[in-house]
């Protein structure tokens, strides 16, 4: 099966649902939230350590590539600061969170979703070629269309 024409719109509120419902009490990750921007998808939480919890805020441009969503990691500020240094540790510690998610991989500083060995998953034989993806003020936007050639 191929897409022919699809455009899939997605809310901020209906990622932040998505949020609301993974387990990240174990990793001290609390108040995660998502928001959706012009620039791309503003990640937002709270780290619980040594007995404080740390402001978190991340920013991820997002572009797709034949049937691969990928987020990369644009910024990431502690309590308002750049983090520059820690940006290895965010990246390890999200590829360590996402390493049973066979249709993810985190590779450099992104994160990449195939969406066509996730509808393979889900025993779904389903050829994807994204044309779009774009992300607006509360809305993200994912085109996909025939193969070119």
């Amino acid at each position: 099966m191929q897409i022919q024409a699809l455009t899939l719109s997605v809310t901020e509120q209906e990622l932040n649902e998505l949020v609301a419902s993974l387990p990240l009490g174990k990793n001290n990750i609390q108040n995660l939230r998502i928001q959706l921007t012009s620039d791309g998808i503003v990640v937002l939480g709270e780290y619980s350590a040594l007995l404080m919890k740390m402001a978190f805020e991340t920013l991820w441009e997002v572009k797709g590539v034949g049937s691969i969503v990928e987020a990369r990691l644009a910024s990431a500020k502690i309590a308002g600061l750049p983090i520059a240094m820690l940006r290895s540790v965010l990246l390890k510690t999200l590829r360590d969170l996402l390493a049973q998610e066979p249709s993810v991989r985190v590779v450099d500083d992104a994160i990449q979703v195939d969406l066509s060995k996730h509808a393979a998953i889900q025993k779904l034989r389903l050829g994807i070629h994204l044309t779009a993806v774009q992300c607006r003020p509360g809305n993200l936007v994912i085109e996909a269309g025939p193969p070119l050639g």
